[in-house]
């Protein structure tokens, strides 16, 4: 069986090293865009919506735990957004939602598509805004690593539930990819009851790149872990039948739906013209016999669709087969 939570985390490592993406000059660098969020962050400061905390130690380069595209910067996470605590409020009938710890398992990846249940009166203390992400931060649902985003509205949260808005919010889902990577049961510093505190958390490196970049991250992410969702469908439908599952991902290779048709690759009919073209010399040179036109492909033939790009052969058209001799 293929450890999918492997894959998945190796690709999710891979792409905040920016391994999975190019660096475009276009792109500016990450500097420009830590500038940016200084002076978006010192706006909030100034209107009152979030306080001023003492400034964290410089990063050093013993800290940094892997190398980064040159156009990139290490961060640490205060410098890119602000944590809230939740609290416990008495519900009403009517008003803001209100989530609470035990409904993380039953959220799906998106606070804004849930049917919300529960809901407290304007108050302003503790509201979580949109664009933030929502995660355990106390007892045994730490280890579920359970993070969800905030999308639909700004929402209140009990008190075993943090969340971290980040202050330019076309960044949110490349932090979040990034907080995906992190174990936050590693961060706790609880003794009989684990929990998560801003001290943990607001120290922790990232690797920030232009945002650009980011968006190309996260489509590119999204992409793969689709293919991996596929390879796990499978393995769950066929996980008593090895032979039966391998045959299964094969097939899913064979239609094109492992990998990504990209338009630079171009087309199969160019690579099926320039095997004619080295049939035709082979048989030019006397190295291989020239055979009879195979019959067109017809239509009623085809077992199944592939990407536009790909194209239908018979096998006589890109192999010589040749029989063995008895000696």
């Amino acid at each position: 069986m293929i450890d999918t939570g492997a894959l998945r985390s190796k690709a999710i490592d891979l792409a905040i090293q920016g391994k999975l993406t190019e660096q475009l000059p276009t792109d500016g660098t990450a500097e420009d865009l830590y500038q940016q969020i200084q002076a978006e962050k010192a706006q909030l400061i100034k209107d009152k919506k979030i306080k001023k905390e003492k400034p964290l130690p410089e990063i050093t380069a013993d800290e940094i735990p892997f190398d980064v595209p040159d156009n990139w910067k290490w961060v640490r996470l205060r410098d890119i957004g602000y944590l809230t605590s939740g609290n416990q409020y008495t519900e009403v009938e009517v008003g803001i939602p209100y989530i609470k710890v035990s409904d993380l398992n039953l959220l799906d990846n998106q606070v804004e598509i849930i049917t919300y249940s529960r809901f407290v009166g304007v108050d302003n203390t503790g509201l979580i805004p949109t664009c933030s992400i929502i995660f355990p931060k106390r007892g045994g649902a730490i280890a579920t690593n359970k993070k969800r985003i905030v999308k639909r509205c700004p929402i209140y949260v009990d008190s075993n539930i943090m969340s971290l808005t980040v202050i330019n919010k076309a960044m949110l889902y490349y932090i979040r990819l990034w907080f995906d990577s992190i174990d936050l049961m590693k961060l706790q510093s609880g003794t009989s009851i684990p929990q998560i505190n801003n001290k943990d958390l607001y120290p922790l490196l990232i690797p920030l790149p232009p945002l650009s970049e980011q968006k190309r991250i996260v489509a590119k992410i999204d992409e793969v872990l689709a293919e991996i969702k596929i390879i796990d469908e499978l393995q769950s439908q066929y996980a008593s039948n090895v032979d039966a599952l391998k045959s299964k991902i094969i097939d899913a290779g064979i239609r094109g739906q492992l990998t990504e048709q990209l338009p630079e690759d171009g087309t199969a009919e160019e690579l099926y013209q320039a095997i004619q073209t080295e049939t035709a010399q082979l048989i030019k040179d006397k190295k291989i016999k020239k055979e009879k036109p195979l019959p067109e492909i017809t239509a009623d033939e085809i077992p199944f669709d592939v990407p536009d790009n790909w194209k239908w052969v018979r096998i006589g058209n890109i192999f010589q087969l040749h029989a063995g001799k008895n000696v």
